[in-house]
C-alpha cells in the first residue's frame, strides 16, 4: 500500500506526459500542374537565373490539423537582391507563378521560396539561403 500514492503519481505523470506532447506526421506530396513543366520553368527562368530549382511539396499532419507546403529552391540564383523587401517581391512573384501553373489551386496551404546558395570545395559543401514564406491567400 506505501507504493499506492507512487504509482498514482508515475501514471498521473504519465498521462500528462502523452496529452503535452506534439505529434507530427509528414508526407510527400508532389504537385501537379495544369501547364507543362518546360513552360513553368520558362516562366521562373524569366524572373531569377539559377542552377537549378527544386520543387518539395508536403503534407503535415500535426495533432489530426492538416497543413501543406510546396518548398521551392532556388539553387545558386544569379542577382538575388540583397534588400530584403526586394527578395520578398521576387520570392512573392515565383510563388504566384507556381501557384497559378497548379492543377488544383487549393493543393497547398503555403508557399516557401528559398534562395540556396551551394558552395562545394575540398570536399567539403556549404549551403546559405534566405527566403520567405507566403500562404496560399497572399497570392
Amino acid at each position: 500500500m506505501r507504493y499506492a500514492p507512487t504509482l498514482r503519481y508515475a501514471v498521473i505523470g504519465l498521462v500528462f506526459l502523452s496529452t503535452a506532447c506534439t505529434t507530427t506526421i509528414t508526407k510527400t506530396k508532389n504537385p501537379e500542374f495544369g501547364i507543362p513543366i518546360d513552360s513553368l520553368a520558362g516562366q521562373i527562368n524569366g524572373l531569377v537565373t539559377s542552377q537549378h530549382v527544386n520543387l518539395d511539396g508536403k503534407e503535415i499532419t500535426t495533432n489530426g490539423m492538416d497543413s501543406s507546403v510546396l518548398e521551392v529552391d532556388i539553387l545558386n540564383g544569379k542577382d538575388i537582391p540583397q534588400n530584403d523587401e526586394r527578395l520578398k517581391t521576387l520570392g512573392r512573384s515565383i510563388a504566384i507563378d507556381i501557384h497559378n501553373a497548379l492543377k488544383d489551386k487549393n493543393e497547398y496551404k503555403a508557399f516557401m521560396v528559398l534562395f540556396v546558395k551551394v558552395d562545394s570545395s575540398a570536399g567539403l559543401t556549404k549551403r546559405s539561403w534566405k527566403g520567405c514564406t507566403f500562404s496560399a491567400g497572399q497570392l
